[in-house]
């Protein structure tokens, strides 16, 4: 008997006209690859996100043949909030199909079989015409969506169960976009996906691929999940004990689809001003993760006290030669927890790309304390043009309460630091997290303000409680941990020596507007979009002369038709870092 083949795809996310719906290659389904690959198994993998994203008769079937309103269905927001079965069904006769099937109670009617969907199948048809899964004995499912995942997960169960019933192949799910589904629906998954997968998914598709060989049972697969006779079984996720596998592999990706020029970059900008001309110059953007975990103990995030596991800085760097090597990569988007996990590691990370003189430009995530300018220089000239920090409220009680280990004064001389080296800077916040006062939020405000000259860019967050130390550890924090929010992954909560739930979260809606209110959302929309950022320093090389050419677009751009002229690169003009 020959070995089984397997196929991984990435699951369409489906949502139209969304801000900023530039896609990158998918990392998951491409480390996943290169992992069984490294093991002899025969895996192909496609994306059916960015085929289906460029599908105009998708958008049309979704949206019935109508124009949206904008980023989502103006109906969307109201069908998804309904869980009271009564309302979903009176509201569901007059909805239309995005709208229906966002609903998890539909979902759930959809995955048992107990109603049909003409436009779902309509969906899942089209859907079929972009992919082959002739000839495979395993076809695997990389479901990473967060936002309204119930809409991408229905046409993806639907797409297996067609899969499943055309070419006998099993099927089998995973990703993080998982965690994000109305508890539900899980109890229904398995009459539509033969098998799914919890946690990292390299070891356990290598030991499902046994399987349809005959030479391993479920009951060995770590992290599957599977129903037998009538009853959910389910194994203990998968522990990688040894660094963080092989370089990502992105072949046979139809690479091309993800190059974007300057003008299209423009056109997924609602608030930006439009491109005057074609000027056939774009960028590719490659995902990459080197630190997975986190040594931390922020109290509000799941990552927290983690088991880390980071490459060595020049194991990481040969992954990035491989990748500039196969498939021409040069602009990188690092997705670690953070990159500075000491200053001694990402000073040896930068040494690597320099010694081996590796033209990349690349942007991550790195902790404000431990910078200093000789170190965020270096990273400039490694090739950094982009780091996020996570300040989350400018508070130095609040920073204490959570855990934080960091001051304002570390924040806002880090900040400008890595300003000073031409390192473009986002601010990642967080409103509403347990005591926060009014006070706390005042100071948040006057740091924004402050320091306004030194980050470029914001990502504000409402505080949802979906694990970490708040949720390990409620005594410690003096809250009290209350029902699971309805088909939502977060947990209500009471502050022992303060506020009620419902007290507590009417707050965080006032204060979150409150802070919104001294933001700059479409000025943001630009600032903070990664493909025009590599585009523009690509361009024009460093952060100043960035700067100056938006701020003299989007002068212009009021006076004179709302069009962009494209930049001159490396224009004396404007000066340099």
């Amino acid at each position: 008997m020959s070995a089984p083949r397997v196929k991984l795809l990435c699951c369409p996310d489906l949502l139209v006209r969304r801000v900023d719906g530039l896609r990158l290659p998918p990392l998951a389904i491409a480390t996943l690859a290169a992992y069984l690959r490294q093991h002899d198994v025969e895996v192909d993998i496609d994306d059916l996100d960015i085929r289906s994203s460029r599908d105009p008769v998708l958008q049309y079937l979704l949206l019935d043949g109508r124009e949206p309103a904008g980023p989502l269905d103006e109906g969307l927001s109201r069908i998804i909030s309904y869980y009271d079965e009564d309302q979903v069904r009176e509201v569901l006769g007059r909805s239309n199909t995005l709208v229906r099937l966002s609903n998890p109670v539909y979902a759930s009617c959809l995955l048992k079989g107990e109603t049909s969907d003409p436009e779902l199948d309509a969906i899942v048809h089209r859907l079929l015409s972009h992919v082959d899964c002739e000839g495979y004995d395993l076809v695997g499912f990389s479901f990473q969506t967060y936002f309204n995942p119930v809409l991408s997960f229905v046409v993806t169960a639907a797409l297996a169960r067609r899969i499943r019933e055309e070419t006998g192949a099993r099927t089998v799910i995973g990703g993080r976009g998982l965690t994000f589904l109305p508890r539900r629906l899980f109890a229904d998954l398995f009459a539509a996906i033969d098998y799914m997968v919890i946690g990292p998914g390299e070891e356990p598709l290598r030991r499902l691929w046994e399987v349809q060989s005959g030479i391993e049972v479920e009951a060995n697969v770590p992290g599957l999940a599977w129903q037998e006779g009538g009853e959910i079984r389910s194994n203990p996720p998968w522990r990688m004990s040894d660094g963080l596998g092989p370089a990502p592999t992105f072949d046979p990706l139809p690479l091309n689809l993800y190059h974007y020029l300057l003008d299209e970059i423009a056109q997924e900008l609602p608030s930006a001003p439009k491109l005057a001309v074609q000027n056939g110059w774009g960028v590719t953007l490659f995902p990459f993760l080197f630190v997975k975990g986190c040594i931390n103990n922020c109290a509000f995030c799941v990552l927290s006290t983690t088991n880390c596991r980071a490459l060595r800085p020049a194991h990481a760097v040969d992954a990035l030669e491989t990748m500039v090597r196969d498939f021409g990569a040069r602009h990188f988007l690092f997705l670690n927890s953070e990159i500075n996990l000491s200053p001694c590691y990402v000073e040896r990370f930068c040494d690597e790309i320099l010694t081996r003189r590796l033209n990349i430009q690349w942007s991550d995530s790195a902790r404000l304390d431990g910078l200093n300018a000789a170190l965020l220089n270096k990273m400039r000239r490694a090739g950094c043009v982009r780091l996020w920090f996570g300040i989350e409220l400018a508070s130095q009680r609040m920073l204490n309460y959570v855990g934080k280990n960091l001051t304002v004064a570390q924040a806002e001389q880090g900040l400008r630091l890595a300003h000073e080296a031409g390192i473009w800077n986002g601010v990642n916040l967080i409103i509403g997290m347990p005591y926060e006062q009014r006070e706390d939020v005042d100071a948040t405000i006057a740091f924004l303000h402050r320091n306004a000259p030194h980050y470029d860019m914001w990502e504000l967050n409402k505080f949802h409680l979906r694990g970490g130390g708040f949720h390990r550890h409620p005594k410690t924090y003096r809250i009290r941990i209350g029902p699971r929010r309805p088909n939502l992954p977060y947990w209500e909560y009471d502050e022992l020596e303060g506020l009620a739930w419902p007290e507590r979260n009417a707050r965080m809606e006032t204060e979150y507007r409150r802070v919104r209110g001294h933001l700059d959302p479409q000025a943001n929309e630009v600032t903070s979009n990664a493909h025009l950022l590599f585009s523009l320093y690509d361009r024009l090389g460093d952060k100043r002369r960035v700067q100056a050419w938006l701020g003299e677009t989007f002068s212009a751009s009021t006076q004179s038709g709302n069009y962009w002229t494209p930049p001159e690169s490396g224009d004396p003009s404007q000066g340099g870092d």
